[in-house]
């Protein structure tokens, strides 16, 4: 699977209570965990090991604005407005 652009697996593990996580970066680095909660739990605690390696605030929706690594990553900010226009 993927998210921001970096690769990561979950596999469920043989005693088939349990899912370990991985997360690989370009750089050839590993972050690896395991819970017995879910699987949907692992792929969260893999995509948040991903945002810290990339200078990402936690919570943040991001865009990415540059092909290039790490460099312009942006907040895409959500503006709201009080109008309503009758067409």
């Amino acid at each position: 699977m993927e998210y921001r652009e970096v690769e990561y697996s979950v596999v469920q593990l043989p005693e088939g209570n349990r899912w370990r996580w991985e997360v690989r970066f370009g750089d050839g680095k590993t972050k690896t965990g395991v819970t017995p909660v879910s699987r949907a739990v692992a792929i969260k605690q893999a995509k948040s090991a991903i945002d810290p390696e990339l200078k990402i605030p936690h919570g943040h929706d991001v865009f990415k604005t540059s092909g290039r690594g790490r460099r312009g990553w942006q907040s895409t900010g959500h503006m709201q407005s009080d109008k309503t226009s009758i067409l």
